[in-house]
């Protein structure tokens, strides 16, 4: 195999990895958004801003991520990560970390 092939496939596993990872990430921000409006409904409705400051950000964007899931559960979404689940894999990280050890 030419050295030219040989980068050719590297570029594809890692643009494959890539994908994974991205696809992972979007799933952890969904997950946290969701989280924190748990928590926030937990607490309190004046409660944004103590939850937020318990992970060390800022108010803003602590109502930010309750607007968002808010309207995520409205609109019914689902988490982004079920559209990028190969195979109809059960998890995602399990998955991710097997291709990434190859």
């Amino acid at each position: 195999m030419s050295t030219e092939a040989n980068h050719i496939e590297a570029l594809k596993r890692l643009d494959n990895n890539v994908t994974r990872i991205e696809a992972l990430m979007k799933f952890a921000l969904w997950e946290r958004r969701h989280a924190f409006l748990d928590a926030v409904h937990e607490e309190g409705p004046r409660s944004v801003a103590s939850v937020a400051r318990e992970i060390n950000l800022s108010r803003v964007r602590g109502h930010d991520l309750v607007t968002q899931a808010r309207r995520e559960r409205l609109l019914n979404e689902s988490p982004p990560y079920l559209s990028f689940r190969p195979n109809g894999a059960p998890n995602l990280l399990d998955t991710l970390i097997d291709e990434m050890s190859r």
